[in-house]
C-alpha cells in the first residue's frame, strides 16, 4: 500500500497511507480500516449524527420512519452513505418490519378499492376471509430478511474481512422499504424485488465501498439460493 509523506494523526509512530477525504488528517492502515471510504473515524461519527438513518436509530419515531422513506426516494446513494457503521442494527430491522406492515396495509387498501373487494358479493366475502393473510405473509418475510443478511454477510466477508454483520443487517433492512410497492396490483412483488435489489446494490457500493461486480453479487446470491431451495422442494414433492 502506498505511504504518504507523513504520520498518522492517531498513531504518530506509524506512517500514513491515506488522508481523510473530509478533514485531510493523515491515517495509518489501521485507522483507515476503522473509518469508511477514506473518512476518519471522528469525521464519520460527526457526519452520522446528522444523517437520516442515524436519527431514526436514535429515536425510533413515526416521523423518523417517514424521513427514511423520503430520504431513500430522494437520494438512495446519499442515504446509504450515511447509514451507521457501529454495533447494533436491530433498529434498522424494526424499520424493515414497519415497512413490511405498511406494505400489507397499503395492499389491503388497494384491494378494497380496485381488487376483489370492489367486485360482486361472493368475491367480497372470499377476500374478507383471507384478509388476515396479507399482513401475515409480509411479516413472514422478516425471517427471510435475516437469512438474506447472513448470506450477504458471508459473501461480503470474502471481499472485505472488516465488514461486520450489523452493517449488512442495516443494508438489507433499509432495502426492505421497497416492499411498499407490494401494494401495486399484479406487478407489486416483482417491482419490490427489483427495487430492493437496487437498494442493496447501491448500499453495498456506497456504505461498504465494494466494486460494481462485488456489489451486484450481494442481492443476487440470496435470490439464487432461495430459488434453488424452492426448485428442490418442488422437485421433491413432484409439483
Amino acid at each position: 500500500m502506498k505511504q504518504l509523506n507523513g504520520y498518522c494523526v492517531n498513531h504518530p509512530d506509524r506512517p500514513a497511507v491515506v488522508g481523510c477525504s473530509l478533514c485531510g488528517d493523515f491515517l495509518c492502515e489501521e485507522c483507515q480500516q476503522a473509518g469508511a471510504d477514506k473518512v476518519c473515524e471522528r469525521c464519520l461519527r460527526e457526519t452520522q449524527r446528522t444523517t437520516v438513518a442515524s436519527r431514526w436509530e436514535e429515536r425510533l419515531t413515526p416521523g423518523g420512519f417517514f424521513s427514511v422513506l423520503g430520504s431513500l426516494a430522494s437520494g438512495v446513494g446519499d442515504f446509504f452513505s450515511g447509514v451507521p457503521h457501529g454495533k447494533g442494527g436491530w433498529q434498522a430491522f424494526l424499520f424493515a418490519g414497519l415497512a413490511l406492515l405498511s406494505g400489507a396495509i397499503l395492499s389491503v387498501g388497494v384491494n378494497y378499492l380496485i381488487g376483489p373487494a370492489s367486485s360482486e358479493t361472493s368475491a367480497q366475502l372470499l377476500w374478507q376471509k383471507q384478509l388476515w393473510l396479507t399482513p401475515l405473509n409480509l411479516l413472514g418475510l422478516l425471517p427471510l430478511l435475516l437469512f438474506d443478511a447472513l448470506i450477504c454477510f458471508g459473501l461480503a466477508r470474502l471481499y472485505d474481512k472488516t465488514i461486520t454483520f450489523s452493517r449488512l443487517l442495516r443494508l438489507v433492512s433499509y432495502s426492505a422499504a421497497a416492499w411498499l410497492l407490494y401494494a401495486i396490483p399484479t406487478l407489486g412483488m416483482l417491482l419490490a424485488l427489483l427495487l430492493g435489489s437496487f437498494f442493496l446494490f447501491t448500499g453495498a457500493k456506497r456504505a461498504l465501498g465494494l466494486t460494481t461486480f462485488q456489489a451486484l453479487t450481494l442481492p443476487l446470491l440470496p435470490i439464487a439460493i432461495k430459488a434453488g431451495i424452492v426448485f428442490l422442494i418442488r422437485g421433491g414433492l413432484g409439483l
